[in-house]
């Protein structure tokens, strides 16, 4: 009787030191998983900050293009050289567009900074 009470001692704390040693290695998966989540988001944040200031002196270099074109268009109309005006007018509609689209893109990217900002603060 006592072999088997010893028995089913030895076998009581084997379990227990396997649940132990499974929980830890849970945790352990889970911790690797969660650093892995974090340092991708991280790496989001700095992708789509890096698209930010891009974006940002793209809109500087075509509005400083813009302003020419305008300058260039002003002279145009001045001169009365309508073929050269026509074509101002549709360099500047480029360039407008453009600027719209890089403002477009800013805003999707800071959206998305911001989501995943506030993903990384539930993280912290």
């Amino acid at each position: 009787m006592s072999k088997i009470q010893g028995a089913s001692s030895e076998l009581a704390e084997c379990c227990v030191q396997t649940k132990k040693n499974t929980n830890q290695l849970m945790m352990e998966t889970h911790r690797t998983a969660f650093e892995r989540y974090r340092d991708a988001l991280a790496t989001l944040i700095a992708t789509y900050r890096v698209q930010i200031r891009d974006s940002k002196r793209n809109i500087d270099y075509l509005q400083k293009q813009l302003d020419n074109l305008k300058h260039d268009l002003e002279h145009a109309v001045q001169g009365a050289l309508n073929v050269v005006v026509a074509q101002k007018r549709a360099e500047v509609t480029r360039y407008q567009r453009a600027v719209v689209q890089q403002s477009d893109i800013i805003k999707a990217s800071q959206e998305r900074v911001d989501r995943l900002d506030r993903d990384l603060s539930m993280c912290d």
